[in-house]
């Protein structure tokens, strides 16, 4: 059997009544259906189309679940809910328009729709359920609807292609587990959340005195927390791998479980020392962490509560106590002049240097160094100006490290190109 219309005298199919018609691709349900109960069409890997009647009210529990062919299904404005794993594992869907009358989107309902690109949700869902969308890699954008009040537990856990989502006004709950894996995305929140906020695609709460998920596509290895932020959430930096230092404000009290977790490539963390108490597997899988910058006494350090598990880098670090300010160096603007003489200078602004670390500026030509120069910085330092003596080079790069045997960078490196 490939082809089945059901009649419209039909009111009721059985659960799971076609369950594993392997060879089945096409069905045209008729009039009298108001359900498609569970797991109707589970299994049916060969289904391609499924026309769905307007008198269909919901859509049951892994009714289309594991049709891995079926790339087509409109879902007429009748429905008004679509239950649990209803079409999980749709792996050829492309598209799928969820009309405004559905107020309920189970949770599972596309997980594991790899191919699924484009959504139209409906202006009345009240939220996104657990893993509703989970690993649905192609995935690339989606504005939520006005109607929303939460995201679950792994809304949107393994979209790899999600680059950005808007939150509306009306979400009350962000599970900090709905982002999962999500590597490329940017969170928006509409100004008039009362819950929620954003800086640059960084989740907050409103008052931004939580940081709550951090951008994991954001390429700069240096990142300071706003000052207005107490509270660092769980997981809120997980798997950030391109981060190699980063510097809490002043008013950090609570960082949560997991905060860093899987940051392979963190090496500095700086540290006030208003910072009380220090939640598990906060540094898992960081074996580059090596420096901790702590702005307090070894006393203060030791009376910090952390958890011991998932911590082992973290309590294996240098902890360089009594740091003098916990906000990283910054280069600022750089000029090349040349002297009558013809002698060569390279003109560095600096900002945030609140202790002593070390300048240095690599020259190259076509990409092969010609010379380096390292100069020694202090505390306050706002300016430095290197003498090279080669005129020679196409481009400088500057760089801020902790010392030159610790060549651990404190900022973002500048680069001047010569025209």
């Amino acid at each position: 059997m490939t082809n089945i219309t059901i009649p419209d005298s039909v009111e009721d199919i059985g659960n799971g009544a076609f369950v594993g018609c392997s060879n089945l691709t096409s069905v045209d349900l008729g009039n009298g259906i108001t359900t498609i109960n569970t797991g109707t069409f589970n299994f049916c890997a060969s289904l391609k189309e499924v026309v769905i009647p307007d008198t269909v009210k919901s859509i049951g529990y892994k009714a289309f679940s594991s049709c891995s062919n079926l790339e087509n299904v409109t879902i007429p404005c009748g429905v008004t809910k679509i239950y649990a794993h209803a079409f999980s594992a749709c792996e050829a869907l492309t598209s799928v328009t969820i009309p405004d009358s559905v107020i309920y989107l189970g949770e599972y309902a596309f997980v594991h729709c790899y191919n699924l690109e484009d959504v139209v949700l409906s202006d009345n869902i009240i939220g996104i359920g657990a893993e509703t969308f989970g690993s649905c890699k192609s995935l690339t954008k989606l504005t939520l609807p006005e109607s929303a009040k939460y995201i679950e537990s792994g809304a949107f856990g393994g979209c790899e292609s999600l680059t950005e989502l808007t939150i509306p006004a009306g979400v009350e709950y962000i599970s900090y587990q709905s982002f999962e894996n999500c590597d490329n995305l940017y969170i928006f929140v509409d100004e008039n959340n009362e819950y929620y906020s954003d800086i640059d695609g960084v989740l907050f709460n409103k008052d931004k005195t939580e940081l709550i998920r951090y951008a994991k596509d954001i390429i700069e290895p240096t990142y300071t927390v706003p000052d207005t932020v107490t509270s660092i959430g769980d997981y809120a930096f997980y798997c950030c791998e391109a981060l190699e230092s980063v510097t809490l404000s002043d008013n950090v009290i609570d960082i949560g479980d997991g905060v860093f977790y899987c940051c392979t490539s963190l090496e500095s963390i700086f540290m006030p020392n208003t910072v009380l108490n220090i939640g598990y597997n906060n540094s898992a899988w960081c074996s580059s962490l090596t420096d901790v910058y702590y702005g307090g006494t070894e006393e203060e350090w030791n009376n910090i509560n952390i958890e011991e598990g998932g911590n082992y880098y973290l309590l294996n670090a240098d902890i360089h106590y009594n740091a003098v300010g916990t906000a990283s160096p910054v280069i600022g603007d750089c000029s090349i002049s040349t002297n009558t003489a013809g002698e060569c200078f390279v003109g560095i602004s600096l900002s945030n240097v609140e202790y002593d670390s070390q300048l240095i500026t690599v020259f190259t030509k076509d990409g092969v160094m010609i010379e380096n120069a390292i100069t020694d910085i202090s505390a306050g330092d706002t300016s430095k100006t290197i003498e090279t003596t080669s005129n020679s080079f196409d481009e400088a790069k500057v760089f801020i490290w902790n010392s030159l045997e610790g060549m651990k960078p404190l900022c973002k490196a500048k680069s001047i190109t010569i025209e």
